[in-house]
């Protein structure tokens, strides 16, 4: 009998443990603006096509701010571990010098795959201020209006640096931040917060 009062108080305390370290869940959504594509632009290189036009410029450059997702899993604390996606569109006008003509329109997409980490330095029930950084690779998908032979889709490293996020709410949360990389310089939306505590 001793035994078996002894082994309910174990599950009891054991069921206990495991409810209390229960992990919070975060998922995202948002828009970011001046991503790291925007800066950076791939200096993506005209088609041999459009070069024996001549001489040529780009212009009309039209760019989509970033849409994404995030999931994060609480670990600690204060901190939270998570992958991402994001997608981005940008254009821009090869245009050739003599004519003032468009030789060619390329048309980029960028989808993002990224692992992200954040520290909370203030977190609340209602307020949380924070920092994080991500790391991935992006998949770069080009299409040509005119030329579209001549182009390759091309991949590479993604990364994402929040210097500060604040998020306000409960539940449900409006976050934004200030940071650079492929969600965004300034972006921002909302978030849900379920399980545990």
């Amino acid at each position: 009998m001793k035994n078996n009062i002894l082994l309910l108080f174990t599950l009891i305390a054991s069921l206990q443990i495991t409810h209390a370290q229960e992990r919070n869940h975060v998922i995202s959504f948002g828009y970011g603006l001046l991503s790291a594509p925007d800066f950076i632009d791939f200096n993506f290189e005209p088609s041999s096509s459009v070069a024996n036009f001549g001489s040529y410029r780009t212009n009309n450059y039209g760019k989509v701010g970033t849409f994404y997702g995030k999931y994060e899993r609480k670990l600690g604390n204060r901190v939270f571990i998570g992958p991402s996606f994001s997608y981005q569109k940008s254009s821009r006008d090869y245009i050739n010098d003599n004519s003032n003509q468009v030789i060619d329109n390329l048309k980029m997409t960028y989808a993002t795959v990224m692992m992200h980490l954040r520290f909370n330095w203030i977190q609340d029930t209602w307020i949380s201020i924070s920092s994080s950084a991500g790391i991935g690779g992006s998949a770069v998908l080009l299409k040509s209006q005119n030329f579209e032979d001549d182009y390759k889709n091309v991949g590479g490293i993604a990364f994402s640096a929040d210097l500060i996020q604040a998020s306000v709410g409960r539940k449900l949360r409006f976050h934004t931040a200030i940071g650079f990389g492929f969600q965004g310089l300034v972006h921002g939306g909302l978030s849900y917060n379920f399980g545990g505590e």
